[in-house]
């Protein structure tokens, strides 16, 4: 949009809409709504995106196709991929600013920890990247368990 000069109230304003904001930004982005604002804001990339097949089929199965190693910028191929618009792919961790994992000893049939406690309603929060800050655990309790510690 910058490119052909249109601003944000000038797109709202192709599309017939009365300017919101971003709000218009804020929820997944259907073919004909993407077809809608590459017609509003002149953008043939996003035309062809809208019109494109293969953007827009269903995943209907993902089949496992073996495992290997693997290290940004070395996997061959289309390694790449958006699954229900999000996109997918193996640099995550090198891009997040934060990665946080929650897990729930419980959910894997484990009923106790290393100190004999029960885990019944335990969850742990780890904390595996924090670009500007420490890493580390913190452990989760609900009410009716033992008390939530620090680790």
């Amino acid at each position: 949009m910058r490119q052909r000069g249109i601003s944000h109230r000038q797109l709202h304003a192709n599309l017939g809409m009365a300017y919101g904001g971003m709000t218009l930004f804020r929820q997944n982005l259907s073919r004909a709504r993407a077809l809608r604002l590459a017609e509003a804001a002149s953008c043939p990339a996003l035309r062809q995106l809208a019109q494109s097949d293969v953007y827009w089929d269903p995943i209907v199965s993902i089949e496992p196709d073996g495992v290997e190693e693997v290290f940004d910028l070395t996997v061959p191929g289309p390694h790449n991929f958006v699954a229900n618009d999000i996109i997918a792919h193996n640099s995550i961790e090198q891009d997040a600013d934060v990665v946080l994992f929650i897990y729930r000893p419980e959910r894997y049939g484990i009923t106790v920890d290393e100190n004999g406690n029960s885990t019944e309603g335990i969850a742990e929060i780890i904390i595996g990247k924090q670009r500007n800050g420490p890493t580390g655990t913190v452990r989760l309790a609900s009410s009716t368990s033992t008390p939530a510690s620090r680790t």
